[in-house]
């Protein structure tokens, strides 16, 4: 056979080149595996940082919302207060002059006896 001819040293050179190329392909391959790893973990740090950030964003709006919120319940009761304050006023207004009218009415029927 061929392989049989072909001196030993030479066959010897052709692995170990064999064994080199498959040595620094394997290294290459090992250091884009690598890099695409490092690229993935730096991806999910920035998505997770994002995360943070929105969920931040989110608590803070919605802790806004909530004193805002409370805010204007206070002031609804307050209205709601001033409201029946100003009706209680105007109803003893209304029954004072009314007391004051008959009051008037009874004075004049009085002067007339």
């Amino acid at each position: 056979s061929a392989d049989a001819a072909t001196p030993l040293p030479v066959v010897a050179r052709t692995l170990s080149s064999r064994r080199n190329e498959a040595a620094s392909m394997h290294e290459a391959s090992l250091e884009r595996s690598a890099n695409n790893f490092g690229r993935y973990v730096e991806a999910k740090m920035d998505l997770v940082t994002k995360l943070h950030r929105m969920n931040e964003d989110y608590m803070t709006t919605m802790n806004s919302f909530r004193v805002d919120l409370a805010t204007a319940s206070k002031d609804l009761a307050t209205a709601y207060e001033r409201i029946d304050e100003d009706e209680r006023n105007h109803r003893d207004h209304a029954m004072n002059a009314a007391a004051a009218a008959d009051d008037e009415d009874a004075n004049v029927a009085m002067k007339a006896f």
